[in-house]
């Protein structure tokens, strides 16, 4: 009978993820982070008045997520070029919204204090990257 299971190329290595693996899922030493990036491009009508509008504006939403689900960060980032008010009307925040938005040195403080001690866990290291480069 012949085993259908793949073997691992390295098997310290797979060990060592299964060992890691089972660490963090019995810990509660960590997060997730999660970002969420929007180009805002207002209506034409907008485009029509206001020639400084013909850029996408980027909208950036942040969360830092606790091992049982509870949410210990929800947030927007200030993104210093954000705030067109065609462009708020068109993806439908509220100015309340958009006021209480953290500027980006704010956020970043806020996810050292959160964080602090605890694994960072992504979804994609190299999209969150890209992301936080964008929004800085």
């Amino acid at each position: 009978m012949q085993s259908t299971q793949l073997s691992h190329p390295n098997p310290k290595d797979r060990n060592r993820a299964i060992i890691w693996a089972r660490y963090a899922a019995d810990s509660t030493e960590w997060v997730i982070l999660s970002l969420r990036s929007t180009e805002v491009i207002p209506n034409a009508k907008a485009l029509q008045n206001n020639a400084n509008l013909l850029q996408p504006q980027l909208l950036v939403s942040a969360a830092i997520i606790a091992p049982g689900g509870k949410v210990l960060l929800e947030t927007l980032i200030k993104v210093p070029e954000f705030g067109a008010k065609e462009a708020l009307e068109e993806h439908g925040i509220e100015y309340s919204v958009l006021i209480e938005a953290k500027p980006y040195p704010e956020f970043v403080e806020a996810v050292k204090k959160i964080a602090e001690r605890k694994q960072i866990f992504c979804w994609s290291a190299e999209e969150t990257n890209n992301i936080l480069t964008k929004a800085a």
